[in-house]
């Protein structure tokens, strides 16, 4: 009886110590905005990092169109160089291909299309693009492709801050994150001269998850509707996870003295023409 006894009054003493020890742990909860302000300030320190994702796209013109795509890459120096890879589905007509994507600067980016890529890639292709061929991204009449160029960064809080909305959340239960509710509105990007190029029409709506401790960004959602592209109004819903802090892997750059250039304006134009659109 006394073993048991014993026994019993040490279970319980660690069970004890251990809510303790939970109890003194847990981060004392911020307000959102000071959340945000750290999570600023720790981005612009960022030198390199991972992501991977989902990303979810209608698009309404003559046809509606809907698919998604597994994005994954890293970005380095500050976003000025990054690659990404994105294996495409599109529903209907069921069609799938795989994009490689890599910029050493924000003037030069570069794409590729896996060989085995079937008629999903037909689009591209009909515009000069071969498979397996590395091609310099740009636009004829002299457009930088860089003002185009949209690539997942954890340093969106840094660019987006000041026009943030918080609409609900803050800290989980388990005290390991901060999970808020966010928007922006069209009128703010506007104001901002933010994403300008994309011309949002709606309130952009979203989710970020902040670690407590390091006030890391870990996810990011979106949901933008009604954004205009050459084909038709797009709904696109973003899931994107960040990883992997200033330990991403390097990059590899593709020979540019090898590559053709890729009109984009052409493409659009294509778009806009093909009759599977």
């Amino acid at each position: 009886m006394k073993v048991l006894k014993g026994l019993f009054v040490a279970v319980l003493s660690s069970s004890i110590l251990m809510l303790a020890s939970c109890g003194k742990n847990k981060p004392k909860e911020l307000n959102p905005d000071e959340v945000i302000r750290r999570t600023m300030l720790k981005s612009l320190s960022v030198d390199s990092v991972a992501f991977d994702g989902n990303v979810n796209f209608r698009i309404r013109g003559q046809k509606t169109i809907s698919g998604s795509a597994y994005v994954s890459g890293v970005t380095h120096n500050a976003d000025r160089a990054w690659s990404m890879i994105s294996k495409v589905h599109i529903d209907d007509p069921e069609s799938s291909l795989e994009i490689n994507l890599v910029s050493q600067k924000p003037s030069e980016i570069y794409l590729k299309i896996n060989p085995d890529a079937d008629a999903g890639g037909k689009i591209i292709q009909s515009s000069g693009a071969t498979f397996g061929q590395w091609w310099r991204l740009g636009y004829s009449s002299g457009t930088s492709v860089a003002d185009k160029a949209v690539t997942p960064d954890p340093r969106i809080i840094y660019k987006y801050s000041s026009i943030l909305k918080v609409t609900s959340g803050g800290l989980r239960a388990d005290g390991r994150y901060y999970q808020y509710g966010v928007s922006i509105s069209p009128v703010s990007l506007a104001e901002k001269n933010i994403l300008a190029s994309w011309e949002f029409k709606k309130e952009a709506i979203g989710e970020v998850l902040i670690d407590a401790e390091s006030f890391r960004l870990k996810q990011v959602k979106w949901a933008l509707d009604s954004v205009p592209t050459p084909i038709g109004e797009a709904y696109l819903v973003l899931d994107i996870r960040f990883s992997k802090y200033d330990e991403a892997p390097g990059l590899i750059i593709p020979d540019s003295s090898g590559s053709s250039l890729l009109d984009l304006e052409a493409i659009q134009n294509l778009l806009q023409m093909i009759e599977l659109y």
